[in-house]
Protein backbone atom coordinates (compact mmCIF):
# COMPACT_ATOMS: atom_id res chain seq x y z
CA UNK A 1 0.00 0.00 0.00
CA UNK A 2 1.31 3.36 -1.53
CA UNK A 3 1.12 6.15 1.18
CA UNK A 4 -1.53 9.12 0.30
CA UNK A 5 1.15 11.83 0.35
CA UNK A 6 4.81 11.78 -0.59
CA UNK A 7 7.96 13.39 0.30
CA UNK A 8 7.62 15.58 -2.48
CA UNK A 9 4.06 16.91 -1.30
CA UNK A 10 6.02 17.62 2.47
CA UNK A 11 8.69 19.21 0.82
CA UNK A 12 6.89 21.40 -1.36
CA UNK A 13 4.78 22.39 2.09
CA UNK A 14 7.92 23.91 3.84
CA UNK A 15 7.65 27.56 5.47
CA UNK A 16 10.05 30.37 6.19
CA UNK A 17 9.75 30.35 10.31
CA UNK A 18 12.48 29.73 13.06
CA UNK A 19 14.89 29.44 15.07
CA UNK A 20 12.62 31.70 17.37
CA UNK A 21 9.20 29.73 18.32
CA UNK A 22 6.11 30.56 16.39
CA UNK A 23 3.87 32.83 18.42
CA UNK A 24 1.13 29.50 18.86
CA UNK A 25 4.13 27.60 19.83
CA UNK A 26 2.54 26.75 23.98
CA UNK A 27 4.58 23.33 24.41
CA UNK A 28 7.93 21.99 23.90
CA UNK A 29 8.62 18.31 23.21
CA UNK A 30 11.68 16.15 22.04
CA UNK A 31 11.74 12.86 20.91
CA UNK A 32 15.88 11.29 20.80
CA UNK A 33 16.87 8.43 18.87
CA UNK A 34 19.92 6.80 19.63
CA UNK A 35 22.10 4.65 17.43
CA UNK A 36 25.37 3.56 17.71
CA UNK A 37 27.29 6.73 16.93
CA UNK A 38 24.76 9.22 17.02
CA UNK A 39 22.02 10.54 18.99
CA UNK A 40 19.23 12.07 16.80
CA UNK A 41 16.78 14.79 17.99
CA UNK A 42 13.77 16.12 16.72
CA UNK A 43 11.94 19.44 18.75
CA UNK A 44 8.42 19.89 18.41
CA UNK A 45 6.97 23.14 19.39
CA UNK A 46 2.58 22.51 19.92
CA UNK A 47 -0.19 24.71 19.84
CA UNK A 48 -3.66 24.47 20.29
CA UNK A 49 -5.46 21.38 18.38
CA UNK A 50 -2.38 19.81 18.43
CA UNK A 51 -1.24 21.88 15.80
CA UNK A 52 2.84 21.58 15.41
CA UNK A 53 5.62 23.01 14.10
CA UNK A 54 9.21 20.94 13.58
CA UNK A 55 12.00 23.38 14.92
CA UNK A 56 14.75 21.07 13.99
CA UNK A 57 16.34 17.83 13.49
CA UNK A 58 19.73 17.56 15.21
CA UNK A 59 22.55 14.70 14.93
CA UNK A 60 24.90 14.85 17.58
CA UNK A 61 27.61 12.11 16.71
CA UNK A 62 29.42 10.10 19.83
CA UNK A 63 29.45 7.16 21.41
CA UNK A 64 26.34 6.20 23.41
CA UNK A 65 29.06 3.92 25.97
CA UNK A 66 30.69 6.93 27.00
CA UNK A 67 30.26 10.42 28.48
CA UNK A 68 30.72 12.75 25.75
CA UNK A 69 27.98 12.33 23.98
CA UNK A 70 25.68 12.07 26.98
CA UNK A 71 26.90 15.54 27.95
CA UNK A 72 26.44 17.03 24.46
CA UNK A 73 22.68 16.03 24.27
CA UNK A 74 21.88 17.52 27.84
CA UNK A 75 23.31 20.25 26.95
CA UNK A 76 21.24 20.74 23.31
CA UNK A 77 17.82 20.04 25.55
CA UNK A 78 18.32 22.02 27.65
CA UNK A 79 18.85 25.04 25.98
CA UNK A 80 16.08 27.18 26.07
CA UNK A 81 14.28 28.66 22.50
CA UNK A 82 13.68 32.21 22.01
CA UNK A 83 9.61 32.60 21.86
CA UNK A 84 8.21 35.35 19.34
CA UNK A 85 6.76 37.40 22.26
CA UNK A 86 6.96 35.16 24.85
CA UNK A 87 10.72 35.56 26.06
CA UNK A 88 12.03 32.23 26.54
CA UNK A 89 10.93 28.50 26.32
CA UNK A 90 12.14 25.08 27.63
CA UNK A 91 11.59 21.61 26.56
CA UNK A 92 8.18 20.74 28.96
CA UNK A 93 9.24 17.01 28.19
CA UNK A 94 11.61 14.47 26.13
CA UNK A 95 11.43 10.99 25.34
CA UNK A 96 14.76 8.79 24.69
CA UNK A 97 14.17 5.23 23.16
CA UNK A 98 15.31 2.86 25.08
CA UNK A 99 15.29 0.34 22.71
CA UNK A 100 19.19 -0.20 22.32
CA UNK A 101 21.88 1.41 24.66
CA UNK A 102 18.78 1.10 27.75
CA UNK A 103 21.35 1.06 30.61
CA UNK A 104 22.67 4.43 29.58
CA UNK A 105 18.99 5.72 28.24
CA UNK A 106 17.53 4.81 31.32
CA UNK A 107 20.20 6.73 33.69
CA UNK A 108 20.64 9.14 31.39
CA UNK A 109 16.25 9.91 32.44
CA UNK A 110 15.93 9.19 35.43
CA UNK A 111 18.58 11.23 36.32
CA UNK A 112 16.94 13.67 35.09
CA UNK A 113 12.92 12.95 36.03
CA UNK A 114 12.59 16.27 37.29
CA UNK A 115 12.91 17.72 33.91
CA UNK A 116 10.30 15.47 32.52
CA UNK A 117 12.85 13.41 30.61
CA UNK A 118 11.40 9.69 29.95
CA UNK A 119 13.21 6.94 28.89
CA UNK A 120 10.54 5.04 26.25
CA UNK A 121 10.48 1.89 24.82
CA UNK A 122 7.36 1.34 21.96
CA UNK A 123 5.10 -1.75 21.63
CA UNK A 124 2.98 -3.07 19.18
CA UNK A 125 -0.68 -3.80 19.26
CA UNK A 126 -4.00 -2.20 21.09
CA UNK A 127 -2.24 -1.00 24.30
CA UNK A 128 -2.38 2.79 25.64
CA UNK A 129 -0.19 5.14 23.75
CA UNK A 130 1.06 6.49 27.37
CA UNK A 131 0.57 3.56 30.20
CA UNK A 132 -0.64 4.96 33.31
CA UNK A 133 2.54 3.76 35.34
CA UNK A 134 6.17 2.89 34.28
CA UNK A 135 7.75 -0.33 33.92
CA UNK A 136 10.81 -0.82 36.22
CA UNK A 137 12.90 -2.64 34.96
CA UNK A 138 16.82 -4.35 35.90
CA UNK A 139 18.18 -1.17 34.19
CA UNK A 140 15.68 1.79 35.06
CA UNK A 141 12.42 3.21 34.98
CA UNK A 142 10.97 2.47 30.85
CA UNK A 143 7.55 3.84 29.75
CA UNK A 144 5.96 1.38 27.55
CA UNK A 145 4.19 3.56 24.58
CA UNK A 146 1.36 2.03 21.98
CA UNK A 147 3.50 2.80 19.47
CA UNK A 148 1.00 1.77 16.48
CA UNK A 149 -1.69 4.29 17.49
CA UNK A 150 1.23 7.01 17.51
CA UNK A 151 2.03 6.19 14.22
CA UNK A 152 -1.12 6.08 12.89
CA UNK A 153 -1.97 9.53 14.39
CA UNK A 154 1.74 11.14 13.01
CA UNK A 155 0.46 9.37 9.69
CA UNK A 156 -2.95 11.03 9.61
CA UNK A 157 -1.47 14.25 10.46
CA UNK A 158 0.97 14.48 7.07
CA UNK A 159 -1.90 14.56 5.37
CA UNK A 160 -3.62 17.63 7.27
CA UNK A 161 -2.87 21.04 5.42
CA UNK A 162 -4.59 23.36 7.30
CA UNK A 163 -5.62 23.72 10.66
CA UNK A 164 -6.22 21.47 13.93
CA UNK A 165 -3.30 18.08 13.73
CA UNK A 166 -1.55 20.14 11.02
CA UNK A 167 2.53 19.74 11.35
CA UNK A 168 4.41 22.25 10.03
CA UNK A 169 7.97 21.72 8.46
CA UNK A 170 10.75 25.08 8.57
CA UNK A 171 12.75 25.87 5.23
CA UNK A 172 15.77 24.47 6.72
CA UNK A 173 15.03 20.41 6.59
CA UNK A 174 15.81 18.77 3.12
CA UNK A 175 14.59 15.80 0.88
CA UNK A 176 16.13 13.44 2.96
CA UNK A 177 14.72 14.20 6.10
CA UNK A 178 11.20 13.38 4.58
CA UNK A 179 11.94 10.43 2.72
CA UNK A 180 12.97 8.94 6.61
CA UNK A 181 9.60 10.34 7.98
CA UNK A 182 7.67 9.08 5.25
CA UNK A 183 9.44 5.81 5.71
CA UNK A 184 7.11 3.32 7.12
CA UNK A 185 3.55 2.42 5.71
CA UNK A 186 0.53 0.11 6.95
CA UNK A 187 -0.14 -3.48 5.19
CA UNK A 188 -3.21 -5.38 6.19
CA UNK A 189 -2.65 -9.08 6.11
CA UNK A 190 -4.63 -11.59 7.07
CA UNK A 191 -4.09 -14.20 9.26
CA UNK A 192 -6.48 -16.93 10.68
CA UNK A 193 -9.16 -14.91 8.14
CA UNK A 194 -8.36 -11.94 10.19
CA UNK A 195 -7.49 -8.87 8.83
CA UNK A 196 -4.13 -6.92 10.54
CA UNK A 197 -2.84 -4.18 9.88
CA UNK A 198 1.04 -4.42 10.50
CA UNK A 199 4.10 -1.56 9.53
CA UNK A 200 6.61 -2.18 7.05
CA UNK A 201 9.84 -0.04 6.06
CA UNK A 202 10.19 0.96 3.10
CA UNK A 203 13.06 -0.55 0.71
CA UNK A 204 16.59 1.35 1.97
CA UNK A 205 14.89 3.83 3.84
CA UNK A 206 16.24 5.17 7.34
CA UNK A 207 13.28 5.65 9.69
CA UNK A 208 15.06 8.02 12.45
CA UNK A 209 13.24 11.31 11.64
CA UNK A 210 10.51 9.32 11.76
CA UNK A 211 10.56 7.60 14.79
CA UNK A 212 11.94 11.09 16.68
CA UNK A 213 8.46 12.46 15.26
CA UNK A 214 6.59 9.62 16.81
CA UNK A 215 8.50 9.86 20.13
CA UNK A 216 7.75 13.76 20.61
CA UNK A 217 4.23 12.75 19.91
CA UNK A 218 4.59 10.53 23.17
CA UNK A 219 5.96 13.52 24.95
CA UNK A 220 2.74 15.47 24.50
CA UNK A 221 0.51 12.83 26.21
CA UNK A 222 3.35 12.35 28.65
CA UNK A 223 2.37 15.90 29.41
CA UNK A 224 -1.01 15.37 29.58
CA UNK A 225 -0.56 12.53 32.43
CA UNK A 226 0.42 15.01 34.43
CA UNK A 227 -2.43 16.92 33.92
CA UNK A 228 -0.40 19.74 31.50
CA UNK A 229 -3.10 20.04 28.22
CA UNK A 230 -1.56 22.14 25.31
CA UNK A 231 -4.98 23.98 24.76
CA UNK A 232 -5.05 24.92 28.16
CA UNK A 233 -1.20 26.20 28.28
CA UNK A 234 -2.20 28.12 24.63
CA UNK A 235 -5.30 29.88 26.04
CA UNK A 236 -2.89 30.80 28.60
CA UNK A 237 -0.41 31.99 26.01
CA UNK A 238 -2.86 33.76 24.26
CA UNK A 239 -4.58 35.43 27.09
CA UNK A 240 -0.77 37.19 27.56
CA UNK A 241 -0.55 37.97 24.33
CA UNK A 242 -3.92 39.96 24.10
CA UNK A 243 -3.06 42.05 27.26
CA UNK A 244 0.76 42.44 26.45
CA UNK A 245 2.19 41.58 29.39
CA UNK A 246 4.99 39.79 28.40
CA UNK A 247 8.25 41.98 27.53
CA UNK A 248 10.10 40.21 24.59
CA UNK A 249 13.50 40.10 26.58
CA UNK A 250 12.36 38.49 29.56
CA UNK A 251 11.73 34.89 30.37
CA UNK A 252 8.05 33.15 29.97
CA UNK A 253 7.00 33.99 33.92
CA UNK A 254 4.05 31.61 33.87
CA UNK A 255 6.14 28.00 32.34
CA UNK A 256 9.48 29.15 34.12
CA UNK A 257 7.30 28.82 37.42
CA UNK A 258 5.21 26.08 37.05
CA UNK A 259 7.34 23.79 34.36
CA UNK A 260 10.65 23.92 34.80
CA UNK A 261 10.46 20.89 36.98
CA UNK A 262 13.33 20.50 39.75
CA UNK A 263 16.45 20.38 37.83
CA UNK A 264 18.66 17.60 37.52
Amino acid sequence: AAADITESDLLARRESYGPVLPDRVALLTAGVDIQADRAEISVFGWGAGEESWLMEHRVIPGDPTGPALWAALDAYLTTPWRHSFAGSMTLHAVCVDSGAFTGQVTRFCDERRGRRFFAIKGASGSRPVWPRRASKAVKGTVWVLGVDALRSTVQGRLKISEGPGRIHFPAQVDLGYFEQLNSEFVRTVFKRGRPERTWERRKGRRAEAWDCAVYALSGLFALGSLGIHVDVEAAKLENLRQVGSVSASAPYPVYRSKFMGAGP
